[in-house]
């Protein structure tokens, strides 16, 4: 389309315009929740970016719409902390039964990571809490202070330890979720240091500071 160009949805009559909007509210509504519960903040919807005129007509639209309508919900959570997970989801309203819901949980790595914290965490999420908690599914970056080499090279470590520790005695549960976080930090920290996931899975890799890390 020319910038210069009116989108062609502004040049539907208005009534038609709302029967739209309405339509891909229903179905695009994605907020977020910082870490401590903070309140929810809503993410700007695609439909909006389009232009100055369909933001001020589909937002309020969009902002009015109750939260059992979100389609997609991003909980941040600093350093797999389980009563500030548990919290959060706690102010989560059931979705409404014609929306299917996707929940992310976005974990904030520090240099702070412990492996009782992280065991702790999979313990929790994959017993009976399991079973009444939506469908999840867990993302990882990095705080700023955390990318610097020796800190990284810390908490490849922990994960790299933790997954010898979880081949064995560990329920179904707590594999299923800790296979999810593990393979969701793999992947977060070879955009930062480069070391493939499969190098990393096998326990050993080529440490950015130099040398090599066997686990």
């Amino acid at each position: 389309m020319d910038s210069l160009q009116e989108p062609r949805l502004l040049c539907l009559p208005a009534e038609l315009r709302n029967l739209i909007y309405d339509d891909v509210a229903y179905t695009t509504k994605a907020v977020s929740l910082p870490s401590h519960g903070s309140g929810f903040k809503a993410t700007p919807a695609p439909l909006s970016q389009v232009c100055h005129q369909l933001r001020q007509e589909f937002m309020p639209l969009l902002d009015a719409l109750p939260l059992e309508f979100a389609s997609s919900i991003t909980i941040h959570n600093t350093n797999f902390c389980t009563l500030d997970l548990v919290q959060s989801l706690s102010l989560i309203p059931n979705a409404a039964p014609c929306v299917k819901r996707t929940i992310v949980v976005r974990f904030h790595l520090t240099d702070s990571l412990t492996i009782p914290g992280i065991k702790s965490f999979t313990k929790h999420f994959s017993g009976p809490y399991e079973s009444t908690a939506p469908p999840m599914r867990y993302d990882t970056v990095f705080a700023p202070e955390a990318v610097d080499t020796p800190d990284l090279d810390m908490q490849r470590l922990v994960f790299a330890r933790l997954a010898k520790q979880y081949r064995f005695h560990h329920s179904d549960g707590e594999q299923r979720v800790w296979e999810q976080i593990y393979w969701s930090f793999a992947e977060a920290a070879e955009k930062v240091d480069g070391v493939g996931v499969r190098q990393f899975a096998m326990g050993c890799w080529k440490s950015r500071g130099g040398g090599m890390r066997f686990v």
